[in-house]
């Protein structure tokens, strides 16, 4: 299987200047870092430079973000410059809390370009650990799922998928159980 530090030697970079990131959080109005990087890539990037401690260590980040269905899918990757403190408040695009100056740091990120052609392309597996949201390239060589051609939304789950689930609620309607992972709340 092919796995992402192999792309980053192949890019002529050394995986211990890498951190790998993965933004997954979800906003009080369903906002994410995908839907954010989909909707306005300038408002991403904010949310990403700002940072409530000292999180990137290494040289460069590589970035991710999780899909409507789960993926993990590549953004970019970024040279990290010295982290400063915000000088105006804050209000993160995600979570929508406010901050008031000095309590953040930003981070200059800019775009390193030699990994531009797997942008919003490569897909991996991030594996069990999905509370660490920054690991270490070098001491996590996670496994490539997918280059696509191009960058594509995720399918509607389709006309035959629903209709399976359909099928499963009937069946389990009909028997007098809850389809499975819901609890019985109310009859009918």
């Amino acid at each position: 299987m092919l796995k992402f530090n192999s792309i980053l030697s192949e890019c002529k970079l050394d995986p211990k200047s890498v951190q790998l990131v993965r933004h997954q959080a979800r906003g009080p109005n369903g906002a994410t870092p995908y839907l954010l990087l989909q909707e306005d890539r300038s408002r991403f990037e904010l949310y990403q430079t700002v940072q409530g401690r000292q999180v990137f260590r290494r040289e460069f980040i590589a970035s991710f973000v999780v899909t409507p269905v789960g993926e993990t899918l590549f953004v970019d990757l970024y040279k990290v410059g010295k982290p400063v403190s915000n000088t105006a408040a804050f209000t993160c695009p995600i979570k929508l809390k406010s901050y008031d100056a000095e309590k953040l740091f930003v981070y200059g990120l800019t775009i390193d370009g030699r990994m531009n052609d797997f942008s919003k392309r490569l897909v991996l597996n991030w594996g069990e650990g999905y509370r660490s949201w920054i690991q270490r390239a070098e001491k996590q060589n996670k496994d490539i799922i997918e280059i696509r051609k191009q960058f594509e939304e995720p399918k509607f789950p389709g006309d035959s998928r629903s209709r399976s689930e359909l099928r499963k609620s009937r069946r389990c309607t009909q028997r007098g159980e809850p389809p499975s992972g819901i609890k019985k709340a109310f009859t009918c």
